[in-house]
């Protein structure tokens, strides 16, 4: 059983002036009714406990619930955050057509959610078995993201971006029902209320048509630029004017809309207008998440839960970091240290850049001889075969002092030879980002985390990218998005062989049953790969997109592009 105390409750919206208003409580309340009418008839329990896609998630659930269900519950929320997460980086807003494509195939195989109109086409039992499990899973991952600051935060932001979606992909009935019933009812103020606000708060007296013209130039002159096109639309009519609602509340809670100069602001009140209202609805989840979170944390140590659970909590809050990836080990056949030269054009620019500095100065430091040789082991190179393409590369140092120096000690330590005999991983790309910070003679690190940006650049020029596309990589990196930007630069690099790639994806999840190759084909019609999170990865997919070519003169062509476009790396 899931437990979890109550925390904080629902936040209702707040009269925080004894300025003239007016309500809309009582259409608020006609609507709710109707739009539960039918489903509370079908299905009381439906009614009751998810009249709603949307979901506040105020109260914890009480269900029992079979171990396994609880892993697959929350992993596949997961899934959905992560799949919101890159949605938000690759697009500029997650409600575009594109970024629609992108998630609509996640949440449809996780975590989907059926509306009310659907009601008598898939029955009442499918509806709440959905939304019970959209209700458990959100606990249970905010069981597994309590912990600390940071996986607060990280939980906050997707599930802030998940429920947005949401709310704007459901029904008008339905959002204002749901609303009206989570206590949300934030004040409403008519145009008529904001001028009679302006007679009675001028410095000297004005008539109301006086008010109403002060009123509208104030409104023209606040909703400027392309993104308040629609309310530009409105305010070009009086009598639409007339006809618009507002909602008052404090600036502080809308931030955002203030610093895109999207709400009139009053004496510190802001006036939110209604298609903007969908700002208030997520800042209070956001409100009401952050709070329950914090108290939870708090709670989390007296918690009595069934010690099996607590390693699958531990491993979801370490998933939020990076998808777990297994290299392949192998090309089209066994790599040796001869081939690593010619390996290299299909190395990710962190592995380039290593290669590169240890082709020109015959050494790396440790962290950089740490960082490539797992590498090089999870592309399929041997341990016989590294100690001779590790010596060859040192060349300079005598057999006595490559092995008194531990070189040798250290190619064998990483391959699970010598000291704790661990078979040691290759470094994931959150290792590498996280890990040890390069210093002066160190060549290891990631180029879009550890490179200036004047560096970054001349890698773009050497890799051919220039012009917007070098600028869309460069600006993802400063924002810090660093996967993304190594995820764009692979399709950049590599869109002529794409295609080729995302088919082998997609063949090969169906092939194994994966429930993710939708997410896949969806990308493949959209140009997109999934999010480089690991070296290796990079180095899988471009080697299997040249594998799979049975054309030998296209073969041909897409090897000598690439080569074309190999790196030397400065920093």
């Amino acid at each position: 059983m899931l437990k979890q105390g109550r925390s904080t409750g629902g936040i209702t919206g707040r009269n925080n002036s004894s300025h003239p208003t007016r309500t809309d409580a009582a259409h608020d309340h006609a609507v709710s009714i109707s739009s539960l009418s039918t489903v509370a008839k079908v299905d009381p329990r439906l009614a009751s406990l998810y009249p709603f896609t949307l979901n506040m998630y105020s109260t914890p659930p009480k269900d029992e619930l079979s171990l396994y269900e609880f892993e697959t519950y929350a992993l596949d929320r997961l899934r959905v955050l992560r799949a919101i997460e890159t949605a938000h980086l690759r697009f500029k807003h997650i409600g575009d057509v594109a970024a629609v494509k992108y998630i609509d195939p996640v949440l449809t195989s996780h975590l989907d959610l059926k509306r009310n109109t659907l009601l008598n086409t898939v029955g009442p039992s499918v509806l709440y078995e959905q939304r019970r499990k959209d209700h458990i899973s959100h606990f249970i991952l905010r069981m597994a993201y309590c912990r600390t600051e940071d996986l607060r935060q990280w939980f906050i932001k997707q599930e802030m971006a998940l429920f947005k979606y949401r709310f704007g992909i459901e029904q008008q009935v339905d959002r204002d029902a749901f609303i009206h019933l989570s206590n949300l009812d934030f004040t409403a103020v008519s145009f008529e209320d904001m001028c009679k606000l302006r007679m009675e708060t001028s410095a000297g007296h004005i008539t109301k048509q006086e008010a109403v013209q002060k009123l509208v130039m104030d409104l023209r002159a606040t909703y400027t630029g392309p993104h308040n096109a629609s309310m530009q639309a409105q305010l070009a009519d009086i009598d639409t004017i007339r006809s618009l609602t507002f909602y008052r509340v404090s600036f502080e809670q809308v931030c955002e809309l203030v610093g895109k100069r999207s709400v009139l602001l009053i004496q510190g009140m802001a006036y939110v207008p209604e298609h903007e209202r969908s700002v208030l609805v997520v800042n209070a989840f956001k409100d009401q998440l952050t709070a329950h979170l914090i108290a939870a944390a708090k709670a989390l140590p007296r918690l009595d839960e069934d010690d099996r659970l607590v390693p699958i909590l531990n491993s979801l809050a370490k998933q939020y970091l990076s998808n777990e990836y297994t290299p392949s080990g192998k090309v089209s056949k066994d790599v040796g240290h001869e081939d690593i030269d010619g390996l290299a054009v299909h190395f990710p620019p962190c592995m380039q850049s290593l290669h590169s500095s240890l082709k020109q100065t015959s050494h790396l430091k440790h962290q950089g001889r740490l960082q490539l040789g797992l590498f090089l082991k999870g592309i399929g190179l041997s341990l016989g075969e590294a100690l001779i393409f590790w010596r060859k590369s040192f060349h300079r140092m005598s057999d006595d002092e490559f092995s008194k120096k531990g070189y040798l000690y250290n190619v064998r330590y990483n391959y699970g030879q010598e000291g704790k005999r661990t078979n040691y991983t290759p470094y994931s790309c959150v290792k590498i980002i996280t890990g040890a910070q390069p210093g002066a003679g160190d060549a290891h690190g990631c180029p879009f985390r550890h490179f200036s940006q004047e560096s970054l650049g001349t890698m773009m020029q050497r890799l051919k990218v220039d012009g917007a596309n070098a600028q869309e990589v460069l600006q993802t990196a400063k924002n810090g998005h660093y996967q993304i930007a190594c995820t764009k630069l692979f399709e950049l690099t590599r869109g002529h062989v794409h295609a080729a790639v995302s088919a082998v994806q997609n063949r090969n999840k169906k092939k194994d049953g994966n429930d993710e190759a939708e997410l896949v084909g969806a990308m493949n019609s959209m140009g997109l790969i999934e999010p480089i999170e690991h070296p290796n990865q990079w180095f899988d997919l471009s080697i299997a997109s040249i594998g799979r070519t049975k054309d030998a003169d296209t073969k041909g062509k897409m090897e000598h592009s690439l080569t074309g476009n190999a790196m030397n790396i400065e920093r």
